[in-house]
């Protein structure tokens, strides 16, 4: 199993400061707790896993607690959250199924973008990628590439919370470009043969793809500032089972505030004059989909693609860039290989185990776990007698091994504490509780 490793904190990104995730969901896990018998000591005792909500903004107690560094043990995989960002331009998609065994699904991209006072106005997409400012120590990972024409003002959130500001202080939401790359393959839907590209954006776009030499080959040239615009490919692509042909996408946005992609696709046409679609080359803001409805509704010219065979890539048709092994040709080996880096937007709840306690005393413990993927820290100490309930401050980066120190607890008094873990998707994960008691 493969993780993206990110060096901590070694991000350059200027951005706003953290907040814990919310609207996070919760799953349920097996594994071996340890329960109290009296002051410290504790056993066995085999329970499960239970599903704990995220606490409202503003319940329970968080004074009191602060995050320690984990145990100091090799395999610890840290992500900053300031990192990573997920489906920026659709934020509420949910995680594909981690458990259809495709955690390689998706595309991953790159934020350049450029400064007015340093660049002149970039009248391509190259140029934002060749002299624009890169954002450095960012990754950003889509379940596929499907952004109907409609405005655009959010911004590149990641998923510590955190929004990407120029230098001078404002929220990037206009002239940047993103890098996209991956893998094209069949879904289990389609048909091998030859297949006819696509793109809708608003502004320009270029479409590489690998044919078989190693070497990226423009597919589309869809350039330049205009509005939202189709381009097709004039060359067949052909795609067999268990086949997955990198490409490179690079795209960007101009001036506020319309923004579209679409990757599309049809069988290749029979008759040659077809080839030319009465759409390639037509563009217009309100001509692909109505962007003053949200979601964007589609327009006729829209539907009326889709009646001649047209259709947007689904999340199941992409995969991420393979590995890099070096001698290999980009391409080569087979559709999916377990080496092959993994979408971490797509990652399963984490498994928690090893939940344990140390350094018990008066007044505080230090609670400790191991879960199977990078995941956020977190506990819930409740005292017995009163049914009080503390929430310790979450530790928003993602690790493997966790340990939370919550001082403030009353001398000789029962509680019972809870783990809670949430992975680089939004999916948690929680245990029941150990209970302990402090000392005298």
């Amino acid at each position: 199993m493969s993780f993206i490793e990110v060096p901590v904190p070694k991000s350059a990104l200027a951005v706003l400061g953290l907040r814990p995730l919310g609207g996070v969901l919760a799953l349920v896990a097996v594994l071996a707790l340890s329960g109290c018998l009296e002051d410290d000591s504790y056993e066995e005792d085999g329970t499960a896993v239970d599903i704990v909500n995220e606490p409202e903004e503003g319940s329970g107690e968080d004074e009191g607690s602060e995050v320690v560094e984990g145990p100091d043990e090799d395999g610890n995989i840290i992500i900053d959250p300031g990192s990573l960002a997920c489906n920026i331009f659709d934020p509420d998609a949910p995680p594909e199924d981690p458990e259809a065994g495709d955690r390689q699904q998706g595309v991953v991209g790159e934020l350049f973008f450029r400064q007015p006072d340093i660049h002149p106005v970039f009248p391509s997409t190259r140029d934002y990628i060749e002299q624009g400012t890169h954002v450095s120590g960012l990754k950003l990972f889509f379940n596929r590439l499907h952004v109907p024409t409609r405005p655009f003002d959010r911004g590149f959130v990641t998923q510590g919370g955190q929004a990407i500001q120029t230098p001078q202080g404002d929220t990037l939401y206009e002239w940047f470009a993103l890098s996209f790359k991956g893998r094209i393959r069949l879904g289990s839907e389609d048909q091998p043969g030859l297949y006819q590209m696509a793109l809708l954006s608003d502004d320009g776009s270029i479409l590489r793809m690998d044919r078989g030499d190693g070497e990226m080959d423009v597919l589309i040239d869809n350039d330049g500032d205009h509005p939202t615009r189709m381009a097709c490919a004039q060359e067949a692509l052909e795609l067999g089972v268990g086949e997955a042909i990198p490409f490179e996408l690079d795209w960007h946005q101009g001036p506020r505030y319309h923004i579209a992609l679409m990757v599309l696709w049809r069988p290749w046409p029979e008759s040659p004059a077809a080839v030319n679609d009465t759409e390639c080359g037509r563009q217009g803001n309100d001509r692909y989909f109505n962007s003053r409805n949200d979601p964007p509704t589609p327009q006729p010219a829209y539907l009326s693609l889709l009646d001649r065979g047209w259709r947007p890539l689904e999340a199941s048709n992409y995969l991420l860039p393979k590995a890099d092994k070096g001698s290999e040709a980009p391409g080569s080996g087979s559709e999916l290989d377990p080496d092959d880096p993994e979408n971490p937007c797509n990652a399963p709840a984490p498994l928690i185990s090893q939940f344990s306690m140390r350094d018990l005393t008066r007044e505080s413990v230090v609670i400790t776990w191991h879960t199977d993927r990078p995941a956020t820290s977190q506990i819930k100490i409740r005292e017995v007698a009163t049914g009080e309930d503390r929430y310790s401050d979450v530790n928003p980066l993602y690790q493997t091994r966790h340990a939370v120190e919550m001082d403030g607890l009353k001398p000789n008094t029962l509680y019972t504490v809870t783990a809670i873990s949430t992975s680089t998707s939004g999916l948690t994960s929680s245990t029941n509780g150990l209970s302990f008691r402090t000392r005298r």
